[in-house]
């Protein structure tokens, strides 16, 4: 850490929001909060589902309590994670936290009626509510609960359904998760044995020693090997208990289901993994040349994320600051003003300390409530990129405040388009000013990878989950028979640009979204397709594009991805648009790597 970095800096003021742990106003905003929900179901449970005097003024008056109950739980809430995320050993934060979640989760329970009821008006009597100029704010929201009613159950099933998820889909869950939670792996280095958990197994693949990284791969997957025969049979039993819910419910599939809680077209899906699998020629290309790179005829597949040269160069919290500003600056006043205000406000953790959470985050809950972020720093320029990453967020964030509370957020599919948009910003940004070659070829690298990670290796386990989805929906299917298609879709995306070793079949069982939110995956694929289609626009549009993609931003939830999208001429639903961003790629950050290798 330079000398210039002060600690202070680097740690957030969570005065902004309260006092101290030990306030009287956390649990007292808390407990007033729980209240109103209490008064709440007295004063309106029934009202909607018996019909009585049901009109816009009712539905406004229901729906402006529920956004105030929701505000007053949320700051609480925020705090309270924030205390527990910077140190979850301090036993007082942790215990506050829970507190907190179990009245969240009572408050929760005293308003869930109003959806339920709501959809047993007849659909004109919704629409016509929906219509109304007087719930213009809340028109999509409405609307998105309207839209459930096709696929809700009667009262008693869903009852059902939520007591069998106990013992059934939910207890699968937590299974996989406890067991892989404590797996413990042993590896031998130097000599002598050592004990890693999964995370710091993993990191040895960007060792610069070769057998290591072998031995990592090795050691990690042959574990879930010898656990096949459970996950498969977690596996199995996931997968058939969500398909036979979907189809009660008269999903046409798994993935359209997601889709709908997505707001997004089938067809718009189907392209998306379509037009991806149509490129995977750019991942072949790509580790071609991280083998020429590397001075090898082909790298295996334990090989991929290791870099090219070491990036010596170290920046200091200052320094971080001025590159990731000025790069906003160049874009726009309002990217850069927000996130001025992050630094000057103290809305940052970034000072690296025992027990602190191991992961970056931007919070945000309401669109009263200022958000913050997490994130370690240590001055590499992935610590950049990945503070500018959750300074994308907590912009993002700050401009859909805007929005009510029931529109607050963006929609699911759109969550990361600033937080990525930021990331290109940066790295651009950096890019100019490194002066080593070999340097600013391991960056093009390194961001070319993260794009295939996100993109292209999301999308396989995508095709893997379609296939395996299949056949488990009519026959149990073993770990041999489910590590082998993997292992295709592996050798589908890879072909003979990679060694693919026989350890790599078992990944899947790895995976944890396959198994807690099947079909999760392909959201991360159409983010970052998403953002590379709006970057090319931003190159070749400027100042026109800047406008809209602020107005885009500021939309938040308040209308469906589709209409979102068309404020800055994308059609989602368009195969197009996904094949403009892997032109991107290859014609940018390809065209960028090889250019600078001519010059090795």
């Amino acid at each position: 850490m330079d000398n210039n970095d002060k600690f202070d800096d680097m740690v957030w003021n969570l005065k902004i929001l309260y006092p101290d742990h030990n306030s009287d106003e956390i649990i007292n905003d808390a407990n007033k909060a729980l209240q109103k929900s209490i008064d709440f179901q007295k004063k309106y449970k029934g009202i909607i589902k018996n019909k009585t005097n049901i009109n816009p003024e009712l539905i406004y008056k229901i729906l402006s309590e529920i956004e105030n109950i929701s505000e007053l739980i949320a700051k609480p809430g925020g705090f309270a994670y924030l205390l527990y995320a910077q140190d979850t050993s301090d036993s007082k934060s942790v215990q506050l936290m829970n507190k907190i979640e179990e009245i969240s989760t009572e408050i929760s329970n005293n308003m869930l009626f109003f959806t339920i009821e709501f959809n047993t008006l007849t659909k004109t009597e919704r629409q016509n509510l929906i219509k109304n100029k007087k719930l213009k704010k809340y028109r999509h929201y409405l609307q998105k609960i309207s839209d459930e009613k096709k696929f809700q159950l009667n009262e008693n099933e869903e009852k059902i359904v939520n007591l069998k998820n106990i013992t059934g889909l939910n207890a699968f869950r937590k299974l996989y998760s406890n067991i892989k939670s404590k797996f413990l792996f042993k590896i031998k280095i130097d000599g002598k044995e050592k004990i890693f958990n999964e995370t710091q197994l993993v990191k040895l693949r960007y060792d610069s020693n070769w057998n290591l990284r072998r031995k990592s791969s090795q050691t990690q997957f042959y574990k879930y090997k010898d656990y096949g025969d459970i996950f498969s049979e977690i596996y199995n039993n996931i997968i058939k208990d969500i398909s036979l819910e979907n189809e009660m419910r008269g999903f046409a599939n798994n993935i359209a289901a997601e889709n709908f809680s997505n707001e997004l077209s089938d067809v718009a899906i189907s392209n998306l993994i379509e037009v991806t699998n149509h490129n995977s020629d750019i991942v072949r290309n790509f580790y071609k040349l991280k083998a020429i790179l590397l001075k090898k005829d082909k790298i295996r597949l334990c090989d991929t994320r290791v870099e090219f040269t070491k990036r010596k160069q170290k920046y200091s919290w200052k320094d971080a600051k001025e590159i990731i500003l000025e790069a906003f600056a160049d874009f726009n006043n309002q990217f850069y003003k927000i996130a001025k205000d992050f630094f000057e406000q103290k809305r940052i953790h970034a000072k690296i300390q025992d027990n602190k959470l191991n992961t970056d985050f931007c919070l945000y809950s309401s669109p009263d409530i200022p958000p913050f972020i997490l994130t370690n720093f240590s001055g590499t320029q992935n610590d950049i990129i990945s503070l500018a990453h959750e300074l994308g967020h907590g912009i993002h964030a700050t401009l859909f405040s805007k929005q009510n509370l029931l529109n607050y957020s963006s929609n699911v599919p759109f969550a990361e388009t600033a937080s990525i948009f930021c990331e290109l910003l940066v790295t651009e940004k950096l890019l100019n000013l490194i002066t080593d070659n070999r340097e600013k070829i391991s960056l093009i690298a390194s961001k070319i990878e993260d794009i295939i990670s996100t993109s292209f290796r999301q999308n396989m386990f995508t095709n893997f989950e379609l296939k395996a989805h299949q056949k488990i929906k009519y026959d149990y299917m073993d770990k041999n028979f489910l590590s082998e298609l993997y292992l295709n879709e592996i050798k589908n995306l890879f072909g003979d640009s990679v060694i693919i070793l026989d350890e790599y079949r078992y990944e899947w069982m790895s995976i944890p979204h396959l198994f807690l939110t099947p079909f999760y995956c392909y959201g991360y694929n159409f983010a970052q397709l998403f953002v590379l289609s709006i970057y090319e626009k931003y190159l070749s549009d400027g100042k026109i594009f800047k406008d809209l993609y602020i107005q885009f931003l500021e939309s938040g939830g308040k209308d469906s991805p589709e209409k979102l999208a068309k404020i800055i001429s994308i059609d989602i639903n368009d195969p197009k648009i996904w094949q403009s961003a892997f032109d991107l790629i290859n014609e940018k950050f390809l065209k960028e790597l090889m250019d600078n290798m001519r010059n090795l």
